[in-house]
């Protein structure tokens, strides 16, 4: 999922800088936000996008390579294209639910689309089924104070 890495050196003074999943921060810049809670509003924001475009991606993909899905993943897209509307949670929650539909969409393990699915598509399911375990924005907090 995107990451985010915040410094936040006065109380009126935060900055915040992103990496996508499996990316290091690197020399990416940082920006400033207003404030720490805008902060978890552009992670959650951001994550949700990810979560969205990954997976429709990877249903078009996935109706291309076996056509007997095609009709049951054009259902899932429409459905994808209203949750587009809803909020972080409910994209979560949306993914959640559905995830034993998602994975019934799932390439063999022999295929060589297999690795994408792997490495994309399991731990998005994983992060939107766990996400009360854990830190849901994927925030590194470095204080400057």
């Amino acid at each position: 999922m995107i990451h985010a890495e915040i410094d936040q050196r006065s109380e009126n003074l935060v900055f915040v800088r992103f990496s996508d999943p499996n990316e290091d921060f690197g020399s990416k810049p940082f920006f400033m936000v207003d404030s720490i809670e805008e902060a978890h509003k552009r992670v959650r924001t951001r994550n949700k996008v990810y979560i969205l475009e990954t997976l429709t991606h990877w249903l078009n993909q996935r109706s291309h390579a076996n056509t007997k899905y095609y009709k049951n993943i054009s259902v899932f897209l429409t459905w994808i294209g209203d949750v587009r509307k809803k909020s972080f949670k409910e994209v979560c929650d949306f993914v959640e639910y559905r995830r034993p539909l998602l994975e019934a969409f799932a390439p063999p393990i022999d295929s060589k689309f297999y690795p994408d699915y792997q490495n994309k598509i399991i731990p998005i399911l994983d992060f939107c089924c766990s996400r009360e375990d854990q830190n849901e924005d994927n925030l590194t907090a470095q204080s400057s104070l």
